[in-house]
């Protein structure tokens, strides 16, 4: 209204109303049940006086208090008392005209319950105030700034893309396109499909001014009609099984290059943890990793004092010092602690001495593998790789092809290498068909399927509950009326080992009990095994029919 008008009703002493305005929520049972409710503008201040006038007869086409609803009456969507709707009328100066209301008006999702007039106004002129969002609901899914969505919140709202009725209290019926994945994924548009979700419990119970976390066990019906049919089809899959693992521990023997091109050498044999914190600076190391280069420092190069076991040797040719480390890798491969504590030479030699020893790898030193490898004809340079070389070459564990180094996956001999077996398995594996799918799913902790004809166990009466059934009323009355509903697939299991031994159990003699074991191997505890356990494994005691 222009300044002009405001001074011309002032002059005329006319009461002007907007046609548009936000209004209190006073009543609204309505006794006629069409979702009509009482409503005070507590902007005037004489609304008060006019609610407590006794010749006003609240309900009736004269009351000015009234208002319709703007949505048809097949939606009951109606404010609660103290809830803030916003109106508009008829006739701006006529107060008893027909007015219309929507609403309720909440500042903050966490309100659905209810939510104060003078709270609700945040998000208005009038109070021009109120949370902004947060980072997962902020933005436009469809735009090149990437968002960071908290996951925990993913799914709580229907999306802005859905059609969506949401109730009261954590519940809802979503109408359209799923949600997207991910914001930050643009997934598009026609990776959607046609969905209707009803569902209850969707998230976490929060404080007000907080956007819930969703709830993970939700209940719920979901009812879907996808454009192509997806079928899982048992396919031949080469599997392959191998008996690769982390290797436990290493041996690794070193010997000073100075004393390689002489006959008094003198070195070491160490065993290693690896994997198991024994060495820190070793990692995870696969056994099909190690190789005779590998290089772990403090280990296999400049191994340092985190050994479980060690051997000094001294004053050896080379000859004795391959059959010191030789002995060395055999005593631990056996598992042989006497035998390896007589190749000690310092009482301190054995730190710890491990349970479980394989996979087991021995392998020289880096030092000592690139002094085999050195070639000069130098006289000095040219004894220590010939040296070198005769003592890695000596070296050898019962079952390891290698000489020098290698690997013992077991303490058995004839079990040293990493085996790899090959089979072809029939595994489902989805593929997409022309033709349309439809797909209903009900997920919730119990579900009950019945009908009120059925009366063997007991008449389902539900005379007491016209407006749904309480919790109350499944546990105590229902549950206790139905069955539960059968897996099928463990029941053929069960059905399948008795008709196995029914076919082919003997006797020992006439008029005797069966043999416990029939021919085809099936027992008599096995039989008795799948039934002390069909209460679970057969029967779904959490779907339950009459």
């Amino acid at each position: 209204m222009s300044g002009i008008d405001k001074k011309l009703n002032a002059g005329i002493n006319i009461s002007v109303s907007p046609l548009f305005n936000y209004i209190k929520c006073i009543d609204n049972s309505d006794p006629l049940r069409i979702g009509r409710i009482r409503a005070l503008d507590v902007d005037l201040k004489e609304v008060d006086k006019a609610v407590k006038d006794p010749k006003l007869v609240p309900w009736s086409v004269d009351d000015p208090h009234l208002y319709k609803s703007f949505l048809p009456y097949h939606i009951n969507i109606i404010p609660r008392v103290d809830e803030m709707v916003f109106y508009f009328k008829q006739d701006s100066s006529r107060n008893n005209m027909d007015k219309i209301y929507c609403g309720p008006v909440l500042s903050h999702p966490s309100y659905a319950k209810g939510e104060k007039y003078e709270s609700a106004q945040v998000q208005t002129t009038k109070g021009k105030k109120g949370n902004q969002g947060e980072p997962y609901l902020l933005g436009d899914v469809n735009s090149d700034v990437p968002l960071s969505p908290n996951i925990d919140k993913k799914g709580v709202f229907p999306h802005p893309d859905d059609i969506a009725i949401i109730g009261r209290d954590n519940t809802e019926i979503i109408l359209g396109s799923r949600e997207y994945a991910i914001p930050s994924e643009n997934s598009p548009l026609e990776g959607w499909y046609p969905q209707i979700l009803i569902r209850s419990g969707k998230f976490k119970k929060v404080s007000d001014s907080q956007i819930p976390d969703r709830y993970d066990r939700p209940s719920f019906i979901q009812l879907n009609t996808f454009n192509k049919t997806y079928r899982n089809i048992d396919t031949p899959i080469t599997k392959t099984d191998s008996t690769d693992t982390y290797l436990k521990h290493i041996i690794v023997y070193d010997v000073d290059y100075a004393s390689l091109s002489t006959s008094n050498i003198f070195g070491h044999v160490s065993l290693y943890a690896v994997n198991s914190g024994g060495n820190t600076e070793s990692g995870q190391i696969m056994a099909s990793d190690m190789n005779p280069e590998k290089f772990i420092m403090g280990i296999t190069f400049q191994p340092n004092a985190d050994y479980l076991i060690r051997s000094n040797f001294s004053g050896l040719n080379k000859r004795q010092v391959a059959r010191h480390i030789e002995k060395f890798i055999n005593a631990i491969d056996d598992n042989d602690r006497p035998k390896l504590e007589g190749l000690m030479t310092h009482p301190d030699s054995v730190t710890d001495w491990p349970t479980a020893i394989h996979p087991l790898y021995f392998i020289p030193s880096i030092p000592l593998t690139n002094a085999s490898k050195d070639w000069t004809d130098e006289p000095t340079i040219k004894q220590a790789n010939e040296n070198a070389n005769d003592i890695i070459s000596k070296i050898k564990l019962k079952g390891v092809y290698s000489s020098g180094f290698g690997l013992a996956m077991t303490s058995n001999s004839g079990e040293r290498d990493i085996k790899v077996e090959n089979s072809v398995v029939m595994t489902p594996v989805g593929q997409v068909f022309e033709g349309r799918q439809g797909i209903v799913s009900i997920g919730t902790d119990k579900i009950f399927l019945f009908s009120h004809n059925i009366t063997e166990l007991g008449k389902i009466d539900l005379s007491d509950s016209p407006y749904g059934i309480s919790q109350e009323k499944y546990i105590s009355d229902i549950e206790l009326k139905t069955n539960s509903l059968v897996r099928g697939e463990e029941l053929m299991k069960l059905l399948k080992v008795i008709v196995n031994f029914m076919s082919s159990h003997t006797h020992a003699y006439h008029g005797l009990a069966p043999v416990k074991q029939s021919w085809d191997g099936t027992r008599v505890e096995d039989l008795n095994r799948l039934l002390n356990n069909a209460d679970k494994k057969i029967l779904n005691q959490n779907i339950r029919i009459n």
